[in-house]
């Protein structure tokens, strides 16, 4: 694993990294993720690296987290994200 990544079901890491705001995959998740960082897709992580066996695969991200400078520009973060969620 890499620093600042964690292992999800490969679904839930696709949808996570590839959703767009004009799909209903996108959700409030999506929205604090890019806000904070810059996710990246790695690699699937096939079922069979897994005791006991899942029944999904897993897959790797990386979030190169971004400097303060360069979060969206918004009045209120906490605004933001109470009206985001």
């Amino acid at each position: 694993m890499y620093p600042g990544s964690d292992s999800l079901s490969h679904a839930e890491h696709v949808r996570l990294v590839e959703s767009s705001l004009r799909t209903s995959e996108y959700r409030p998740i999506n929205v604090f993720v890019n806000f904070y960082s810059e996710p990246e897709y790695n690699f699937r992580v096939p079922r069979t690296n897994f005791f006991p066996q899942p029944n999904v695969d897993a897959a790797v991200v990386t979030f190169m987290l971004k400097q303060a400078l360069d979060y969206p520009s918004v009045a209120s973060t906490k605004s933001f994200f109470s009206m985001v969620g």
